[in-house]
């Protein structure tokens, strides 16, 4: 399995989408997103305030799902790019760590995770 860039958070039926991305803490990634032309409202942003990458919370319209997730696609080029050489690794601990957490919880609590 390849490393993921972000994870759908579902809980049922919805008007928009919920997705955790991971973003550095300069917001490379939702420079991005903006221009790509990418919709989307940010509810939170999370991280340590010495931790060089952040996880950000964000509403995605029906219509722009498609998009925010080939824009995903373009992150991991762009910090390479960028010479944010730990963006792929911190995107894995992450993801792994929430592997491990959920691994035993209800399959309705797993199905956000991608």
């Amino acid at each position: 399995m390849g490393t993921r860039y972000c994870f759908e958070i579902s809980d049922g039926p919805r008007t928009d989408y919920w997705f955790a991305y991971f973003d550095t803490s300069d917001r490379l990634g939702s420079f991005l997103f903006e221009q790509e032309n990418v919709k989307m409202t940010v509810e939170g942003i999370y991280g340590k305030a010495e931790d060089p990458y952040r996880i950000v919370l964000c509403r995605i319209p029906r219509e722009q799902r498609d998009a925010f997730l080939n824009t995903v696609d373009l992150l991991p080029g762009l910090m390479e790019y960028a010479g944010k050489k730990g963006y792929d690794d911190f995107c894995r601990g992450v993801m792994l760590n929430a592997y491990h957490h959920f691994r035993n919880q209800p399959r309705a609590v797993k199905a956000g995770m991608r």
